[in-house]
């Protein structure tokens, strides 16, 4: 598959390659397709989106009952592997400044602490150019 146009929520769909198919023998195959988070122990606090998604702060991750986050698939529905890899980033850092007692801020933290910036920007259709080296 290959990225190509823009759908409406600003993501690229995917578009088979021709002549890319190929055939792999295997003993078992295990569909992860359409699952959904259990929301069964979700009590007042914790809100529950469209498409069964946990509702949280994008940035934060905390839900609306204290001392709760959610993040992945969870809240923001099915996403790539990367968006869930940095929802568990932004999750652990909300949950060590909450247990340390410190705000809940704008900016995420990794890599020993180092803030970053969560960019609001969408991506464009402009290939990057060779790197000089």
């Amino acid at each position: 598959m290959e990225l190509k146009d823009f759908d409406r929520s600003g993501r690229r769909t995917p578009h088979p390659v021709e002549g890319s198919q190929y055939s792999v023998d295997i003993d078992m195959a295990i569909q992860a397709i359409g699952q959904r988070p259990d929301t069964s122990l979700a009590n007042d606090g914790v809100k529950i989106g469209a498409g069964g998604t946990i509702g949280a702060d994008m940035r934060t991750l905390a839900t609306g009952l204290e001392g709760v986050f959610a993040g992945g698939d969870a809240s923001s529905g099915p996403q790539t592997v990367i968006k869930a890899i940095a929802a568990g980033q932004r999750a652990a850092s909300s949950i060590r400044r909450y247990l340390t007692g410190k705000s809940l801020g704008l900016l995420v933290e990794r890599n020993a602490g180092k803030p970053i910036t969560v960019s609001s920007r969408l991506p464009t259709m402009k290939r990057p150019g060779k790197k000089p080296g």
